[in-house]
């Protein structure tokens, strides 16, 4: 005598340092800004021959009031924002200049220094060239945010690199992001290049990554 059975096995999705889950939420603490700033993953849309999550982001505890929308997709183990290309830098493209930025490299071993595309536009009818140099800075560590203790934190330290009028390419800004397996970005600092005083940060608040 012999029996069968059958059951359902049901596979939880690999956490990511930077998930793109539809309806995770992130709120940040930022002293510059007038309240809190709450990011949502919404709808996916197709840039190119990509599919990209889009974020949209507002202020305020479930960002009643809109500020922009920000567009992320993931290609094997690395993470690209399409993005305005001068967003942190301190350049105002004449017209719009957007391309994919690959901000977080997750397989990638401590130190790995990586750049993006460069980027070409004019500023006041002058030539400019943009890009964006990164470093993997630790893996693996803790990261305190607001009180609470991350565990299993990716640091990337990146900056932007701006070439005026053929001039050759300066150091511009210098950025540094914290990334939390399962949780996303909890992180983020921004200053002048060579500076140690943060000029801006953002500190996680609270998330819900579905």
């Amino acid at each position: 005598l012999t029996s069968t059975c059958t059951f359902q096995i049901t596979f939880a999705p690999a956490a990511d340092y930077f998930p793109l889950t539809q309806n995770s939420s992130w709120t940040y603490d930022n002293a510059l800004l007038p309240d809190s700033l709450y990011k949502l993953s919404t709808t996916t849309t197709t840039i190119g021959a990509n599919t990209c999550r889009i974020f949209s982001i507002g202020l305020g505890a479930v960002g009643t009031n809109p500020l922009a929308s920000a567009s992320f997709r993931k290609s094997g183990s690395d993470f690209f924002e399409y993005m305005s290309v001068d967003s942190f830098t301190n350049v105002t493209f004449d017209a719009p200049v957007r391309g994919d930025i690959p901000f977080l490299q997750e397989a990638a071993p401590v130190g790995t220094n990586w750049e993006s595309a460069e980027f070409t536009g004019t500023e006041s009818g002058l030539p400019v060239k943009i890009k964006y140099a990164f470093n993997l800075a630790s893996s693996g560590g803790t990261h305190v945010v607001n009180g609470i203790t991350f565990s299993n934190v990716k640091k990337v330290s990146w900056k932007s690199r701006v070439d005026y009028n053929n001039t050759g390419y300066q150091d511009e800004l210098q950025m540094e992001s914290y990334y939390a397996l399962g949780v996303g970005l909890i992180d983020f600092r921004i200053t002048d290049a060579g500076s140690t005083t943060w000029f801006s940060e953002d500190h996680i608040r609270s998330y819900l990554v579905n």
